[in-house]
């Protein structure tokens, strides 16, 4: 693992800029723009979740399945959580609705360092929030546009993808997803967060840096880890929960009621 750390600086190095280690490329969101930024990954996340219960996926997958290799190419990725850690600053917050660029969100002055330093703004936290993935109670629709405007969605169906094509690799051993497990089976993403001239926030995938620790580090200061379990092909499709009334105080409600 360790030679790979060295491999990875060594190849930033030669490249120069392919990933930045200045602050300067901070992101800090402003405060009265996280709920969007919020909203924007659960958007991105419902295209991959779409993805994957449109004829294109788990029914294309079992259409195509056959013996390889490794497995019975059944093989499927389901999102169980969702992991945000953001950057936040008060300053700039009055200026909803300003064209904002690939600097700060929000505003604030950042002061150059290395990665693994400290960031100088006149106020900033960090937000981490974990949240728990479950089906709503209405199916969005794919359609064929929606991974192009959903770039964290992408990224998860090009692992997918290329988990699908290992099966067909020659080898003496085979590789099983394990389920359960706390501390594996993560997917962790550096975001950029832009806002245009209306308000609307965008989100993109941004380069990751190695901090000092060795640990790899999103440039941005904010990062979305999503975890993920093998789907299980021999279990039912579950249905969706119905919807609750807005007086309906039964207990179903009461547990279940998530305002996000």
């Amino acid at each position: 693992m360790r030679k790979l750390f060295v491999f990875a600086a060594l190849i930033c190095a030669v490249l120069q800029g392919c990933v930045s280690t200045s602050f300067s490329d901070l992101q800090p969101i402003s405060q009265t723009d996280i709920y969007k930024v919020i909203a924007e990954v659960k958007r991105q996340i419902s295209v991959y979740s779409a993805y994957q219960n449109s004829s294109l996926d788990y029914v294309a997958v079992v259409a195509k399945s056959r013996t390889k290799v490794c497995g019975n190419g059944m093989l499927g990725f389901d999102i169980v959580s969702v992991k945000m850690e953001l950057l936040s600053t008060s300053e700039g917050t009055a200026g909803v609705g300003a064209s904002l660029g690939p600097g700060p969100i929000g505003g604030g002055a950042t002061a150059g360092g290395s990665v693994g330093a400290s960031q100088v703004t006149t106020d900033s936290q960090t937000l981490l929030i974990q949240e728990e993935v479950s089906s709503s109670s209405k199916a969005v629709p794919y359609a064929s546009d929606m991974l192009e405007r959903a770039p964290m969605a992408k990224a998860m169906v090009n692992l997918w993808s290329a988990a699908l094509q290992s099966g067909d690799d020659a080898s003496d051993i085979c590789l099983r997803l394990k389920k359960g497990s706390a501390d594996a089976n993560i997917f962790k993403m550096s975001i950029t967060v832009v806002k245009d001239v209306n308000g609307k926030v965008s989100i993109g995938l941004a380069p990751v840096a190695l901090a000092a620790n060795g640990e790899f580090k999103g440039t941005t200061g904010n990062t979305i880890t999503v975890k993920f379990e093998p789907h299980d092909f021999s279990l039912p499709t579950p249905p969706r929960p119905r919807p609750c009334p807005p007086k309906d105080t039964s207990p179903r409600c009461q547990q279940h009621f998530d305002p996000a």
